[in-house]
C-alpha cells in the first residue's frame, strides 16, 4: 500500500513526482498553478516497476479551459494513466520528447465540444491513443468525484493486462460494478 497524502508532504516531490506542468499544494490539496500555458499537467506516482496495482483518487474539477480543444490536444480532461513508460520522440529527428501513449491505459474524464455544445464522458484508451470503452457522464464542476482505476494481469483470458475503472461522486456509495472495463 502506498498514499500521497498532500495534507502531510511539505512539497509534492516528497510523495510524487511532477512531470509536466507546474503544482503546488495549497491546504492540503494539490492543483496546478494558475496561468501555467501547456497542455499536459501530470504528477506520476508510484513506482514503474508496479505492475498489478489499484488507484483510488479523489478529484474536483473546478473549471475547464476551452482553449484546451484547440490541436495539438485531444481536448480537456483528467484522469489516471496506468502502466506508463514515460515520455518519448515520436522519431529519431524531433526535439521535443512528447509522444505519451507508451502506456496501459489512459482512463480519464474526458470533455467533448460537438457544434459547440460540451459534454463529457468516461473514455478507456490503450496504447497508441486506441479507444478501448467509453461511456457517457454529466460531470459537474466543483463537485467531488472518486476516480478509480485497477491494474491485474490474466483476467477473463486476458494474456496482458486487464484494465477497470470506475467514476462515482464521493458522497454517494461506491457502486459495485465497474463503468469500464
Amino acid at each position: 500500500p502506498f498514499a500521497a497524502d498532500w495534507s502531510t508532504a511539505g512539497e509534492i516531490e516528497d510523495v510524487a513526482q511532477p512531470v509536466d506542468g507546474n503544482w503546488e499544494i495549497e491546504s492540503g490539496v494539490i492543483s496546478p498553478v494558475e496561468g501555467y500555458l501547456g497542455y499536459d499537467r501530470v504528477v506520476a506516482i508510484g513506482d514503474i516497476n508496479w505492475t498489478e496495482y489499484e488507484i483510488t483518487v479523489p478529484m474536483t474539477i473546478r473549471s475547464m479551459d476551452e482553449e484546451g480543444f484547440k490541436s495539438p490536444s485531444n481536448g480537456p480532461g483528467v484522469g489516471l494513466i496506468a502502466l506508463w513508460q514515460g515520455h518519448f520522440r515520436w522519431d529519431e529527428d524531433e526535439q521535443l520528447v512528447n509522444g505519451w501513449q507508451n502506456l496501459g491505459t489512459l482512463s480519464w474524464i474526458r470533455f467533448t465540444k460537438t457544434n459547440g455544445v460540451i459534454g463529457s464522458l468516461l473514455e478507456m484508451l490503450g496504447r497508441a491513443g486506441a479507444q478501448l470503452d467509453s461511456t457517457n457522464l454529466a460531470a459537474v464542476f466543483d463537485t467531488e468525484y472518486v476516480l478509480k482505476l485497477q491494474v491485474e494481469q490474466g483476467v477473463n483470458g486476458c494474456a496482458r493486462n486487464y484494465y477497470r475503472y470506475k467514476v462515482w461522486i464521493a458522497s454517494q456509495n461506491e457502486p459495485g460494478s465497474w463503468s469500464l472495463e
